[in-house]
């Protein structure tokens, strides 16, 4: 075969792929900023952007939040410190969901649960954030200090 039909054809498909990769991304970002806004993340980011991280905090990975009626099941990390609770998406996902950082003041028990998750209401604030039972237990013990 001639040797300049094979590089021909790898570089078609270099190309090809390239492309590829980048309509994938873009598609991506369409809907990750669609649920970002529906959730209210975006909104909660801008009024309690993610500050320096405790070193101390407990880190809860791969967690299932959630914002109003949007689950974000199993993506987020949430880092737990006596003063804040830092909610931070796990990559492929953090487009348009940058780190939230609630003081643990701002937050209070709600009454509702479901089977898995437990209501969290923010000081001031329309949105619930509903956690895991796990997370919400010590969310509730370090309030209790």
């Amino acid at each position: 075969m001639d040797p300049l039909k094979i590089i021909a054809a790898f570089v078609i498909f270099a190309v090809l792929l390239g492309v590829a990769v980048v309509a994938f991304r873009i598609l991506l970002k369409i809907p990750l900023w669609f649920i970002s806004s529906l959730s209210g993340w975006h909104a909660l980011a801008l009024r309690y952007p993610e500050m320096e991280g405790d070193p101390n905090a407990t880190k809860h990975s791969f967690c299932t939040v959630r914002l109003k009626s949007i689950g974000y099941g199993s993506c987020v990390s949430v880092f737990l410190s006596p003063k804040n609770i830092v909610l931070r998406m796990n990559w492929p996902f953090r487009d348009f969901h940058p780190g939230i950082c609630i003081p643990r003041s701002q937050l209070r028990r709600g009454t509702k649960t479901t089977r898995w998750l437990i209501e969290f209401k923010i000081v001031g604030e329309e949105t619930s954030i509903w956690f895991t039972r796990g997370v919400a237990r010590e969310l509730s013990d370090l309030s209790n200090d």
